[in-house]
């Protein structure tokens, strides 16, 4: 982008593996102008993502015109701010008028925008990306788009949106997997300190090197008083059990809100069972 050749990049992985985390993280030491969105779970307004983007860009921007010319008015059926808008739109016109604003922003100063958890967005923002990919080759913008791969129905957009870049060629995926044991030991010490092999392993087998599930748990430890020195490192006082951390109790919650109540019953079962089990 820097250089004036953008991409569309995918960041991929199951919910917590530290997809965001890596995207900011990389984004914070770019020295490119980052635009960020987020869609929303049950949120699924036309170009959520990407209007939030925008707008963030607009509050910040002074005086500076997000975009002039005959497309203004059409940019302004989902920026209000910008004035009145067109009486009538269609989505070809809507999305030239997002193109033209994001290059505008980006002839500027080289930017990425990021758009995270794609997988709530609504149909129309993976069909934008499918047709900017054609148009940022020569253009200093980065359109990276990160989505939990685990939660992609057959037919979602994002998987029609990867099948049209792997047709052209443009297809530049990233796939995030759970920690190692090693990376995840590590993780659990920058809260915790040393540890014992012991916990570190328990730990591991308890979260799956999931980094979200690796951080929660450590931080319960530390503030469970069920920990104690030993010469190895920290170990869980004997007769005690883990603790079980309100951020990963509310993610599995949500989780499990949209599903029918055999469905519940069939994980509690399940949960009951173990990691593992013959059905």
């Amino acid at each position: 982008a820097a250089s004036g050749h953008g991409s569309v990049i995918l960041l991929a992985g199951e919910a917590g593996v530290g997809k965001t985390t890596l995207a900011q993280h990389t984004l914070e030491g770019s020295g490119l102008h980052v635009l960020e969105g987020v869609a929303v779970q049950g949120g699924t307004s036309a170009f959520g993502p990407i209007v939030e983007a925008l707008r963030s860009y607009l509050r910040g921007a002074g005086e500076e015109p997000l975009t002039d010319g005959p497309l203004a008015t059409h940019l302004a059926l989902l920026l209000p701010e910008l004035g009145p808008p067109a009486p009538t739109s269609d989505r070809a016109t809507l999305f030239e008028a997002i193109r033209q604003a994001l290059v505008a922003i980006a002839r500027r100063r080289p930017t990425v925008l990021f758009l995270d958890d794609l997988q709530w967005a609504d149909d129309a923002t993976p069909e934008l990306l499918g047709a900017l990919a054609r148009s940022v080759d020569s253009e200093p913008l980065v359109l990276l788009g990160a989505f939990r791969s685990d939660e992609l129905p057959r037919g979602h957009a994002i998987r029609r949106l990867r099948s049209e870049l792997r047709r052209a060629g443009r297809l530049r995926q990233i796939t995030l997997e759970p920690l190692g044991a090693e990376p995840s030991a590590a993780l659990l010490e920058l809260t915790l300190g040393m540890v014992a092999p012991s916990l570190r392993q328990e730990v591991f087998d308890r979260t799956d090197g999931v980094p979200f599930f690796v951080h929660e748990l450590g931080s319960a430890l530390a503030a469970s008083g069920r920990l104690v020195p030993s010469a190895a490192g920290l170990e869980l006082l004997k007769g005690e059990d883990f603790p079980l951390p309100d951020g990963i109790r509310e993610a599995v919650l949500l989780r499990a809100a949209g599903l029918s109540e055999q469905a519940r019953d069939a994980i509690s079962t399940a949960a009951v069972a173990g990691q593992t089990f013959n059905p």
